[in-house]
């Protein structure tokens, strides 16, 4: 039982092709992984977040729209009934605002609504916080 001459160089064609293949994924993996390495040697995947920084940095925005949100429901409630209303607790009873709308993002402290002869004003009890 001799193998023919095509037989093992169809073999040993196969094997090489089997091999180079081999090879190339190999060197295909290193250049990734070589890449990998560039790209991201100067992340820090473990670094800590400062979730106090981001939230005041951001808070001086959410406290002008809640603001902004407030002024829009008197005057809609204005426009609506001819008069400003008696206090914001009027707005969350009309629908117009939720109650969590009346407290300033971040802490306890409450908008001071203020009804006057010719509008209203709208502050907060502690404007430094």
């Amino acid at each position: 039982m001799s193998s023919s001459p095509a037989k093992k160089s169809a073999g040993i064609a196969a094997l090489i092709v089997h091999h180079s293949i081999t090879v190339l994924i190999l060197v295909l993996f290193l250049a990734l992984g070589v890449w990998s390495y560039l790209t991201f040697q100067n992340a820090d995947f473990f670094a800590s977040v400062d979730r106090q920084a981001h939230v005041n940095e951001l808070r001086p925005a959410v406290v002008e729209a809640q603001s902004q949100r407030l002024h829009f429901a008197i005057e809609v409630y204005q426009q609506l009934t001819g008069r400003t209303p008696g206090s914001l607790n009027e707005l969350v009873e009309m629908g117009f605002l939720r109650e969590s709308d009346l407290y300033y993002p971040g802490g306890p402290n409450i908008w001071i609504y203020e009804r006057l002869p010719d509008g209203f004003r709208l502050t907060r009890e502690n404007p430094e916080s």
